[in-house]
C-alpha cells in the first residue's frame, strides 16, 4: 500500500509538472516566433526605401538610355556606394531585356554583368511597373549560389510611365541568420509556400523541405528557379496533428506556426523538442526526489528488518515454551503413571494381608 500510494502520488505530481512544462514551452515558442517575426518584417522593409532612392537617380536613367562608358562608370560608382553603405551583397542594374549592364560586383569572379535575369519574378513585376508584391524577394542566387533578399524597383525616363530598366539591391541573410541562431530551445524555420526551408538555426535543414514533395511539385519549383535546381531533400518531419510533429527517428516536437505578413504562404515554424523538455523536467525531479526515495527505502528496510527480527524472536520463544511445556507434560504423565503403579501395588498388598 505504501508503494502504491507513493507511486500514484509521484505519477500525479510528475504529470502535473509535465503538463506545466509543455504549456511553458508553447508560450516560449509563441514569444520567440513573434520576436523573430517582428525582426524579420523590419529587415524585409529595411531596404525598400533604399532601392527606391537608387532607382530614382538620373545616372541610372542616363546609362540605360545613352549606354556610354562615362555614364556606365558613374553608375558603377553609385552602385558601389550603395552596396558599401547598406551592407548589401550586390547592387545592380538591369535593362528592359533582363540583361545586367552595371553591378557593384563587376570585378568579382561571379560578376552579374552580362547575366540575364529576365526570368526572375522580381524583374518581371518591376518591369511592368507592378513591383509591390516582389519588392522583397527571397531566393538563392543563380550566379553566386548564395541566399539573399532581393529588392527591386523600376527605373523610369523623365516624362514616361513605362520602365526602361530595374534597379536591384541584394541583401545578405546574415543579420536574419544571427537572429535565428540565438539560444532558442528549439528549431526555428522560415519556409516558403512549398515548404522549402530558407533560413533556420538548424543548419543541416537549410534548403531542405519541411514537407515531402511529389515529383510534380519538385518539377514546378525547378521551373521557378527561385531556389536553384535542387535537390531539396525532405527533413523527415511530419505532422501528427496541429500541435505536434515527429521525424523519421521517432523524435517528437511541439509544433507552432505563424504566417509572415505580406508574404502569402511564407511561415515561421518553431519546433520544441519534447525529449529536451522532459529531460528538463525529469532532471531536477530525480535530483530532488532521489534522496527522498532512497531515505524512505532505507527506513522501510530497517523497519521491516527490525519487525522481522522481533517476530522471529517471539516465534523462537514460543517454540521453546511449547517444547518446555511438552517436556513437562511428558514428565508429569510418567510420574502419574509411576504413582498409579505404586498405589496399585499397595492396594494388592493390603488385600493379601487380609
Amino acid at each position: 500500500m505504501a508503494f502504491i500510494s507513493a507511486w500514484t502520488g509521484g505519477y500525479l505530481y510528475y504529470s502535473s509538472i509535465r503538463t506545466s512544462a509543455f504549456d511553458e514551452a508553447n508560450k516560449q515558442a509563441i514569444l520567440h516566433t513573434e520576436t523573430i517575426k517582428g525582426y524579420l518584417s523590419f529587415f524585409l522593409q529595411e531596404n525598400l526605401n533604399s532601392v527606391k532612392v537608387l532607382s530614382g537617380l538620373k545616372e541610372l536613367t542616363n546609362v540605360l538610355t545613352k549606354k556610354d562608358q562615362y555614364t556606365l562608370d558613374e553608375t558603377n560608382f553609385i552602385l558601389d556606394v550603395f552596396a558599401t553603405n547598406y551592407h548589401a551583397d550586390v547592387c545592380y542594374l538591369i535593362d528592359r531585356d533582363g540583361k545586367t549592364i552595371a553591378s557593384s560586383n563587376r570585378n568579382s569572379p561571379d560578376s552579374f554583368v552580362g547575366q540575364n535575369y529576365a526570368f526572375r519574378p522580381y524583374f518581371q513585376q518591376a518591369i511592368k511597373g507592378e513591383a509591390t508584391d516582389f519588392l522583397a524577394y527571397m531566393a538563392l542566387g543563380m550566379t553566386s549560389g548564395k541566399r539573399g533578399v532581393y529588392y527591386s524597383n523600376p527605373v523610369y525616363k523623365d516624362g514616361q510611365d513605362i520602365p526602361i530598366g530595374v534597379a536591384i539591391i541584394k541583401a545578405p541573410i546574415d543579420p536574419i541568420q544571427k537572429e535565428f541562431a540565438k539560444e532558442y530551445e528549439g528549431k526555428v524555420l522560415l519556409t516558403d509556400p512549398n515548404g522549402i526551408i530558407f533560413i533556420t538555426n538548424h543548419h543541416e535543414w537549410a534548403m531542405q523541405t519541411f514537407s515531402k514533395l511529389s515529383e510534380e511539385e519538385t518539377n514546378r519549383i525547378q521551373s521557378y528557379q527561385q531556389f536553384g535546381q535542387g535537390p531539396w531533400p525532405w527533413t523527415g518531419v511530419s505532422l501528427i496533428d496541429d500541435s505536434r510533429a515527429v521525424d523519421t527517428l521517432g523524435n517528437k516536437y511541439l509544433f507552432h506556426k505563424v504566417a509572415l505578413e505580406n508574404y502569402p504562404g511564407w511561415n515561421l515554424i518553431f519546433l520544441s523538442d519534447i525529449n529536451a523538455i522532459l529531460k528538463r523536467v525529469q532532471g531536477p525531479l530525480i535530483r530532488v526526489s532521489g534522496y527522498l526515495i532512497i531515505t524512505l527505502c532505507v527506513a522501510f528496510g530497517l523497519t521491516i528488518f527490525f519487525l522481522y527480527n522481533k517476530a522471529n524472536h517471539e516465534i523462537n520463544q514460543r517454540i521453546k515454551a511449547e517444547q518446555a511445556l511438552k517436556i513437562s507434560h511428558d514428565g508429569l504423565e510418567e510420574r502419574v503413571e509411576h504413582r498409579t503403579l505404586e498405589l496399585t501395588r499397595s492396594v494388592e498388598e493390603l488385600r493379601k494381608e487380609r
